[in-house]
């Protein structure tokens, strides 16, 4: 009887941890992601997936829709309950996803302490990751891909064939951009197979080499998840991704740019942690757990949005690890016991509520949307003053989604596939908005703006006011709107 109520005691105090974790990580500011999502969820409403632009004055735009259903899904949670419902849908997202790292590493390893301290210092740094966007479920979607890839390879069964398949198919329509990395979670097994006869370590090695198990069924499954990536609405689950790399969006989406030890040092302090452990050599580490983590850490290093990937993918390698670094180093102390007793319960429980007043309080007093980044003013103003269904307006890039929010047409938003050659042959936008500062007379006379809103910090400002067919019409303490003399 005791044990059963220590057990829902645990249950109970798991539950409201990573509660507490997902409320202090959960952010409130809405970003210009969030805009255009909702906009193309009720775009999807109207029309369906109809691979058309629906917001750009600019005609004949192709969309691929990339992420469809998590759009047409934001749009419903938006038109009944507002930001309000996209707050909360943040914060339950986030719970699930740090719940199931917790929850199937445990199941993994078997080791509660060991799975609940790595869970917990790994969700302190997905902070930058929590947003209202579709990356939120497919991190979700993917780990538990790789969960049940290493529940297929430890055990067989075609019931973990099959979960495999139907998350396949979610992800390649939740967010097809990342559909492509299912195949990278199978290669760590593969090539840890295909290795066993020819690498042998000595007894005094850190490397282990795991026997190849169920490698037939693990080369059926990605046959399968191959024919899987086809079921999707758009059609975009292997092109998209690389179409992406290929333009030049690096040059001004941060999140595409290789990581820096300046703009991200929690990237290289993360990664140190787990080198020196590595090095430590009081451990043991599974062929296949070093290719996962060498792996996802050179996708971190490709590219800053990888590192979340990073963090929730190789949370599983990285408790194997330490829990072999538990019994060289921590012999005599068992940490699942001391996890799981009362008083450490409350102490955990009192010091992540304090955080978490502290931090989802402060989030409380925060608006959805910030006037300093995106133009609320200047939109009230447009719609009040200006013919703003016929304008033809030039906005930054940051911008755009907002003034689609608001029914204002765009010439630039955070959907950058759309404005690049590779997705639309004959569109320059993404390289004339880029060029722009510097050529500025060739775009103006190209598009025949009639409009510019721009942010009074852009330098483009000292261009324009000597520009003697535009004047300054509006001005706050953000951003300036130009209008065109006829």
């Amino acid at each position: 009887m005791k044990d059963n109520k220590k057990k829902i005691l645990l249950i109970i105090f798991t539950i409201l941890v990573f509660i507490l974790v997902s409320l202090i990580l959960s952010n409130k500011d809405m970003q210009n992601d969030t805009f255009y999502t909702i906009k193309v969820g009720e775009a999807i409403e109207k029309y369906g997936v109809d691979m058309k632009d629906h917001f750009s004055f600019i005609p004949d735009l192709k969309y691929t829709y990339p992420h469809w259903l998590y759009d047409l899904s934001i749009f419903k949670i938006y038109k009944h309950f507002g930001f309000n419902g996209l707050f909360a849908s943040n914060i339950v997202l986030t719970f699930i996803l740090c719940f199931t790292m917790f929850i199937t590493s445990f199941k993994m390893s078997k080791n509660y302490g060991m799975s609940f301290i790595t869970t917990l210092f790994a969700s302190a740094f997905l902070n930058p990751f929590i947003t209202v966007r579709a990356q939120l479920v497919s991190y979700i979607l993917l780990l538990l891909i790789l969960y049940f890839i290493e529940k297929l390879r430890q055990y067989g069964n075609y019931k973990n064939i099959l979960f495999i398949g139907i998350l396949s198919i979610l992800l390649a329509n939740v967010h097809a951009a990342l559909y492509p990395l299912v195949f990278v979670l199978f290669l760590p097994f593969i090539v840890s197979d295909y290795l066993y006869k020819s690498i042998k370590p000595d007894k005094s090695s850190i490397l282990e080499i795991d026997k190849p198990k169920n490698t037939k069924l693990l080369l059926i499954t990605i046959v399968i998840c191959i024919i899987c990536g086809f079921l999707s609405l758009t059609g975009s689950s292997y092109t998209y991704i690389f179409n992406i790399m290929m333009g030049n969006s690096t040059s001004v989406i941060v999140e595409h740019a290789p990581a820096s030890l300046i703009n991200n040092p929690f990237i290289f302090m993360y990664m140190g942690i787990i080198i020196i452990i590595l090095l430590s050599k009081k451990f043991k580490i599974l062929l296949s757990d070093l290719f996962m983590i060498c792996g996802l850490i050179l996708l971190s290093l490709m590219s800053l949005r990888s590192f979340a990937l990073f963090i929730i993918l190789s949370i599983y390698s990285f408790v194997r690890v330490c829990t072999t670094l538990e019994k060289n180093y921590l012999k005599h102390i068992d940490l699942s016991q001391i996890f799981t007793n009362t008083k450490t319960m409350i102490v955990v429980t009192i010091l992540l509520s304090i955080t978490c007043i502290f931090t989802f309080g402060f989030e409380l007093k925060e608006e959805y949307v910030d006037s300093r980044e995106y133009p609320t003013d200047m939109v009230k103003y447009i719609k009040e003053n200006i013919d703003y269904k016929n304008m033809r307006l030039y906005n930054e890039y940051n911008t755009g989604s907002y003034l689609m929010l608001n029914d204002i047409k765009v010439f630039i938003d955070s959907r950058s596939d759309l404005y690049m050659k590779e997705f639309n042959k004959d569109c320059h936008v993404f390289d004339d908005y880029k060029d722009m500062p510097y050529n500025y007379k060739y775009v103006l006379d190209k598009y025949d703006f009639t409009h510019i809103l721009i942010s009074n910090r852009d330098k483009f400002n000292v261009i324009l006011e000597y520009l003697p067919n535009y004047k300054i019409i509006k001005q706050d303490d953000n951003f300036v709107l130009y209008e065109k003399i006829k």
